[in-house]
């Protein structure tokens, strides 16, 4: 599959891939329907082939297909799905240390703003550097 070499990313609007690409879709959340293959109610990804309703076609080169688009930013792996380091490592642990250098390490609940990161069970964002990772999974609105 191949990637616009203009480097074509779904709108603002309906940021997340899916369909491998063909498709780009306005939340994050695939639709809930039993019995239906795909449509488990789970997380969206280029690789689903159920794409939720408020989606529109990828607007790539022939040939070419959509990613998603990085202004939204970067979702955490599932084993640390908690963003700290201003989004920068995800953690294992949902919640900041109360020991530290830092003020922000005040043993609250760590969200893409902390600054304070657990000593252990951290990773490096996945994502582009310039962009903060957000929680995984995002909440649900």
């Amino acid at each position: 599959m191949l990637f616009d070499s203009k480097g074509t990313f779904c709108p603002t609007s309906h940021p997340f891939a899916c369909n491998e690409g063909a498709v780009c879709a306005a939340t994050p959340w695939k639709p809930l329907t039993p019995g239906t293959e795909d449509c488990d109610g789970g997380l969206v990804t280029r690789s689903s082939t159920c794409c939720p309703s408020l989606s529109v076609a990828c607007r790539a080169s022939a040939g070419y297909k959509c990613r998603n688009n990085i202004a939204f930013g970067y979702m955490c792996p599932s084993s640390n799905p908690y963003p700290c380091a201003n989004g920068k490592r995800c953690a294992k642990s949902a919640f900041k240390p109360t020991s530290g250098s830092d003020s922000d390490c005040d043993g609250q609940l760590l969200d893409e703003q902390s600054v304070c990161c657990p000593a252990s069970n951290v990773v490096d964002c996945n994502g582009d550097q310039r962009y903060q990772c957000k929680m995984n999974p995002p909440t649900k609105g």
